[in-house]
């Protein structure tokens, strides 16, 4: 009884094996791809998060256009780039996200400057390509 129970059991585990293998597979894949996109879109988004930064830092443009436009580019890059993004990364984007909630409070401008300006520097480096 006992080896009729570990022959089963042996067969589901090795089926699982295979099941999982072509999963992770598939997951590589999918990170390849987008690090590819990423890497060929980096500078587009780095640039408008350097725009946008501007207008809120430089001219002192706290509307809500501009708070809605750099809500879109973090929520865009967070959910396009959350599979290969840095830990890091995630946390300097809720940062942003949690401080452009409204009107930006003169003493949090330079702390939403911070958090921006780590992800642009972040956006500097290209991501390896493993296994793509």
């Amino acid at each position: 009884m006992l080896g009729l129970i570990a022959d089963i059991t042996g067969i589901l585990s090795f089926i699982m094996s295979i099941a999982i293998f072509f999963v992770s597979h598939s997951l590589l894949r999918d990170m390849a791809k987008r690090q590819q996109d990423y890497n060929s879109k980096r500078i587009d988004i780095q640039s408008d998060l350097i725009a946008l930064r501007d207008n809120i830092w430089k001219d002192h443009l706290d509307n809500l256009e501009i708070r809605s436009r750099l809500r879109q580019a973090l929520y865009s890059y967070r959910n396009q780039y959350w599979l290969i993004a840095f830990p890091f990364r995630l946390y300097h984007i809720q940062c942003s996200l949690h401080y452009i909630k409204g009107p930006i409070k003169p003493k949090n401008k330079e702390r939403l400057c911070n958090h921006i300006d780590y992800l642009i520097g972040n956006m500097d480096k290209e991501e390896i390509i493993k296994n793509g």
